[in-house]
């Protein structure tokens, strides 16, 4: 282990020890692959990544406020159409991609104000909370996130004003499980985001919040003290990637966009089934959060313990039920689906969505379909999944 690499699990052994003072059963992998996307964006790269728990769970006054200390952070906390862009020229409360970093270099040309190179990282600290928005007010809100990811945003208002943004921004946004009952919430935003599910901690975690009372704003300057060299330290130059986990990756983005891919059943029967997205841009994400965690460790190569981090990822971004059969279904015993602690009427409509994606064959007992099996023996990935379940 080389120096830089022995210092930086130094640093990481006493942020997670604060951390576990503070709380009861943390999860340091949830707050690993958060900083991974911090520092992905760092080299150059881009993250859209959801955090997924219950309330009080501590993610966001442990997970996003680790990283609220940094320079191109800005935490948000009501979200609404009118927080990224406003309609008014020098208006008294600009939207966020207007003002550093995130507004670059401003011009004006005519009645248009345009932003070039804004650079930074948007942390929403309750995404959920769109589900309830109106939906005119939605739809707009998710246009301009679309817009933001693929990296360009025009919009013209009735004032006349007109501005166009150009930038690179990552998002890092918490929400309740709450946004799984939102069952339209990818096909109006689109499959921006991948996903980390915390869970939910019990007894023990109140009696330690006690505990701690009073003692939040202490513990949070502690964690940005200790945060600050964590990521000032991390390496910046090019990370590798071995051929072997280029493939490990390449299959998990498959099984990510395949997985996800939109089944549409009506009264039972299946009418309609789109050709899954391509894996392309989540492969780049996988790979983005996997070269961070290597950086972030002192490392100038990605390894298989990377992967296995990543494959948290891959798995948590995939409907909840549809996960629970596909690893049911590559354990090392026969389940059939009665197996699954799954409700019958849940595991049955799991279980359709796969067939006709064709991941999965057989129900007695659970079994991969063709295109299963070609993504999770062919790829090697089924491999990297059991050792992520153990």
């Amino acid at each position: 282990m080389g120096k830089t690499a022995k210092e930086q699990k130094e640093r990481f052994d006493n942020v997670y020890k604060l951390i576990d003072d503070q709380y009861v059963g943390m999860d340091h992998q949830l707050f690993r692959l958060a900083w991974a996307a911090v520092h992905g964006h760092r080299l150059g790269l881009k993250s859209w990544l959801l955090l997924v728990a219950p309330p009080s769970t501590g993610k966001t006054e442990g997970v996003l406020e680790s990283i609220s200390c940094l320079a191109e952070v800005k935490v948000i906390d009501r979200l609404t159409e009118h927080t990224l862009i406003s309609g008014m020229y020098k208006a008294k409360t600009p939207g966020v991609l207007e003002k550093a970093p995130f507004g670059g270099k401003e011009t004006r040309d005519g009645d248009k104000t345009i932003y070039s190179g804004g650079d930074g990282i948007l942390v929403f600290k309750d995404f959920s909370t769109v589900s309830g928005m109106k939906h005119e007010s939605r739809g707009e809100l998710f246009s301009q996130l679309r817009r933001i990811h693929d990296g360009q945003l025009a919009d013209n208002w009735g004032t006349g004003e007109s501005k166009l943004w150009s930038g690179r921004v990552s998002v890092i946004a918490a929400s309740t499980p709450a946004i799984d009952n939102f069952p339209t919430f990818e096909q109006e935003l689109g499959a921006r985001f991948l996903r980390i599910r915390g869970a939910r901690v019990g007894l023990e975690s109140a009696r330690k919040a006690i505990e701690n009372l009073g003692t939040e704003s202490a513990f949070h300057k502690k964690l940005h003290q200790l945060m600050e060299p964590i990521f000032a330290n991390a390496l910046r130059q090019t990370i590798s990637i071995k051929t072997k986990q280029t493939d490990q990756l390449s299959g998990l983005a498959e099984l990510v966009a395949v997985g996800r891919g939109v089944v549409v059943i009506k009264d039972g029967e299946v009418v309609k089934t789109p050709e899954p997205e391509g894996p392309g841009r989540v492969a780049k994400e996988l790979a983005t959060l996997a070269k961070a965690l290597a950086a972030l460790e002192g490392r100038r190569v990605v390894l298989e313990k990377d992967v296995i981090d990543v494959c948290r990822v891959a798995l948590d971004t995939l409907p909840q039920n549809r996960c629970k059969l596909l690893l049911a279904a590559v354990a090392p015993e026969e389940i059939d689906l009665t197996g699954t602690d799954l409700p019958r009427r849940a595991g049955e409509w799991a279980y359709e969505q796969l067939y006709e994606l064709k991941l999965l064959s057989s129900k007695k007992p659970l079994s991969l379909g063709i295109r299963g099996t070609e993504i999770m023996n062919d790829a090697g990935i089924e491999k990297i999944v059991m050792k992520f379940t153990k």
